[in-house]
């Protein structure tokens, strides 16, 4: 019981740790953030007036940002994380759109708030991405590209955009989707081979639950590191407290999601901050 009890306080430890977890975060000090120096002062002029415009006339919040580095996370988990952290748009309509350049990573997003979902749905962002971003950063026109998607944007959140819905998204979170069948017919198939292999029906019944919250936790996450611990806390939870004879006491609860949301409002810097708008994964990523 110790043990098992020990091996319980672990995992949430380790779930807790993980889901608080963070990649730093450069300032918001504009609507434009360029830490990775790739617009030109023109076209960040440009831009920002833009984007000061549309945001006087409708309230949407609209940003762009460059990072150096991801800090090996993905480009999603990333974007969402830093769209929450900065609370991008405002905390009634949650209308925020960030968009994400990582050069280094060679990865372009745009984060959506739950307020522009509908007007930004994840195939038209996409469809930005795909035509009018990633063919300026191939020839490293990363001002063009920028400076097109920005405008890609501003129609379509008035509802101007020439958007062709049968096209093909290139999303992370659609490809990452459609592996889950293939994950969980290998999860059974590692639980069949550990039962016969070891003779241990403990691990055979921990590896099935466990892969299958993992599964869960890393598509409403898309945080890969997450979803380990999800996984890793649901086998210590049905191992150690399964019988030794190998039938289990009771199921391993169900897993909540994890990685709260952070809608804290941004440092005001240079008279900017977030208004606190909230953010659920609404989106798409390309890379070049």
């Amino acid at each position: 019981m110790r043990v098992a009890s020990f091996g319980v306080w672990l995992a949430a430890a380790l779930l807790c740790a993980v889901a608080i977890a963070q990649p730093s975060f450069p300032a918001l000090t504009g609507r434009v953030v360029d830490t990775a120096n790739l617009l030109d002062t023109a076209t960040r002029k440009s831009i920002s007036a833009a984007l000061e415009a549309h945001e006087a006339e409708t309230t949407n919040q609209i940003v762009v940002v460059t990072v150096p580095t991801l800090e090996g996370y993905d480009i999603a988990d990333y974007g969402v994380q830093l769209a929450r952290h900065w609370g991008v748009g405002t905390e009634e309509n949650n209308n925020g759109v960030v968009l994400l350049v990582a050069p280094n990573e060679r990865k372009v997003r745009i984060e959506v708030g739950y307020g522009l979902e509908g007007a930004l749905p994840d195939g038209l962002s996409g469809d930005i991405i795909r035509r009018k971003i990633l063919p300026e950063f191939r020839t490293s026109n990363f001002s063009g590209g920028i400076s097109n998607g920005v405008t890609a944007v501003l129609q379509a959140v008035a509802g101007e955009y020439d958007y062709d819905p049968s096209a093909q998204s290139d999303t992370s979170s659609s490809h990452l989707k459609a592996a889950v069948p293939i994950i969980f017919i290998g999860l059974m198939f590692v639980s069949t081979i550990a039962n016969r292999r070891f003779n241990n029906r403990r691990i055979s019944q921990a590896v099935v639950p466990a892969g299958f919250v993992g599964m869960v936790g890393l598509v409403i996450s898309e945080n890969p590191f997450i979803a380990l611990a999800l996984g890793l806390g649901v086998f210590g939870l049905v191992y150690l407290t399964a019988k030794h004879s190998g039938s289990a006491q009771g199921r391993a609860p169900a897993a909540g999601t994890t990685g709260g949301m952070h809608t804290g409002l941004g440092s005001s810097h240079g008279g900017f901050s977030g208004g606190g708008g909230s953010f659920g994964g609404g989106g798409a990523s390309g890379g070049w």
